[in-house]
């Protein structure tokens, strides 16, 4: 379903910007701090009360991009939790954040899970 929320479509187009320009640091993260912001909104407003999988999945990625890895795990478990069938990006994801706090059992449970939903994630000509 395609939305028009105007929150959620500039918060995909800040998050985009900042992601795919390059641009220095200090901005980068004031632009990240900017969309989260507008995908707070789009999650505020949304009528399933801010349980859609992907803009959650969406903020969770703000969230690490921003080393906020704690909110990330919130935003990616809530993901999980509403998601119709299992995402590998969702576990990926929690993976590197838990990977990112030391909690390494925590990491290699998840980032199994994700190998184990999508054989494509050990292609190694995606590594750069």
């Amino acid at each position: 379903a395609i939305t028009r929320d105007p929150f959620l479509l500039r918060g995909i187009s800040i998050v985009r910007f900042a992601l795919h320009k390059s641009i220095k640091a200090q901005i980068k993260i004031k632009t990240l701090k900017d969309g989260k912001r507008d995908l707070n909104r789009a999650i505020n407003n949304s009528p399933n009360k801010g349980a859609d999988p992907q803009v959650l999945y969406l903020r969770s990625l703000v969230n690490f991009g921003l080393n906020y890895f704690f909110d990330s795990i919130i935003d990616i478990e809530h993901a999980i939790e509403n998601s119709d069938e299992a995402s590998a990006n969702h576990y990926l994801a929690r993976g590197r954040c838990y990977a990112c706090l030391s909690m390494f059992k925590e990491a290699i449970t998840d980032l199994s899970i994700a190998i184990n939903l999508n054989k494509d994630l050990l292609d190694v000509s995606s590594i750069k």
